[in-house]
């Protein structure tokens, strides 16, 4: 089983992993599909047209992540 203060720790892991893969991938997959994203109305990454910006929207996310898994170990709410 599982120690609480190690499941606190999974979400953010996870993310992190997820999204790097998201961040690697995005720009051949942008390449890959443009064609096709030219004539979407709304793209899927909205008006995000660089990896840059979108690596700094996860990096937001991860930190985020971190400071309320960090919290929740501090105040002991596991």
């Amino acid at each position: 089983m599982l120690e609480p203060l190690n499941v606190v720790w999974i979400l953010p892991v996870l993310f992190i992993i997820h999204d790097l893969e998201e961040v690697i991938m995005m720009k051949v997959w942008k390449q890959r599909y443009s064609s096709l994203l030219s004539k979407m109305r709304v793209a899927p990454f909205g008006a995000n047209r660089s990896t840059a910006v979108f690596a700094c929207a996860v990096l937001e996310e991860f930190v985020l992540l971190v400071i309320v898994s960090l919290y929740s170990i501090w105040s002991g709410n596991l």
